[in-house]
């Protein structure tokens, strides 16, 4: 009972970090989440001019968390917002610009060589886990022999040569190693494995098991490994071309307005 209570001690501190951490992203940060906390309660700032000062704060964050654009200053919340209104603007060009920073401020040449580099070493690195993982045969163990691999399954081995001078890929059932054991000539590949298959006892069948279950969940890890990073790339690569988008958008209205005004 004690161990049961601790372990949803700890499941319940893991949710609420967790919570945490998804409150303070959607706010653009930890002390933004705290300030927004701090104003719900009621706590504020004596000092009229620092009671103003938070008010412009408070209005730049909700603006930033209800449209996720990325603003520093309130003027151009303002002029965002009227480009909003007078449909100059659209809301969807601003989906995913939130991590790349203010809106307003054209990115830097090292800013776009940084965001191309790590999309890019996202799809690669994904890649290289995905090419791992199809190796990894389901529903099998992997033994080395020589320069041959074979496969063993609970029911068959499937032999599998990479010699460049002598390339093969066979299967063979329990049904087909207790017929073909006396016709398999020693040290073989064949009759290696076929071997292995036939000897196993209860207790090898119960390892086999085992692993062949370890292998699969392996398999399995670096499959959704690789679809994380695989995504991860594709998601900095979408972001940052919809940040430069939007951006462009942003600075070409707002230097409309100043040669209207």
């Amino acid at each position: 009972m004690v161990s049961y209570n601790v372990t949803n001690v700890w499941e319940l501190i893991v949710l609420y970090l967790l919570v945490f951490v998804v409150l303070a992203f959607f706010s653009f940060g930890k002390s933004n989440l705290m300030r927004l906390i701090a104003h719900y309660f009621k706590f504020g700032y004596s000092d009229k001019k620092l009671k103003r000062l938070d008010r412009k704060w408070r209005d730049i964050q909700l603006f930033k968390i209800i449209n996720g654009i990325n603003v520093s200053g309130i003027k151009d919340v303002k002029m965002i917002q009227q480009g909003l209104i007078d449909g100059k603007l659209k809301t969807s060009d601003f989906f995913l610009t939130r991590f790349w920073g203010d809106i307003t401020e054209p990115p830097c040449i090292t800013k776009t060589m940084s965001a191309v580099l790590a999309g890019i070493l996202y799809i690669i690195f994904a890649c290289c886990i995905h090419n791992e993982q199809s190796a990894i045969v389901e529903d099998a163990i992997a033994i080395p022999y020589k320069n041959m691999m074979y496969h063993v399954y609970n029911d068959k081995v499937l032999l599998f040569s990479d010699n460049k001078t002598d390339k093969f890929y066979k299967a063979f059932s329990i049904a087909d190693c207790k017929r073909l054991q006396n016709t398999f000539v020693t040290d073989t590949l064949p009759a290696i494995a076929c071997n292995k298959l036939l000897q196993l006892n209860e207790e090898d069948s119960e390892w086999l098991s085992q692993e062949i279950k370890d292998n699969n969940s392996h398999r399995k890890t670096l499959l959704i490994i690789s679809l994380v990073y695989f995504t991860s790339g594709l998601v900095i690569l979408l972001s940052y071309t919809k940040f430069l988008y939007a951006n462009k958008k942003v600075v070409e209205y707002k230097s409309s307005n100043k040669n209207h005004s």
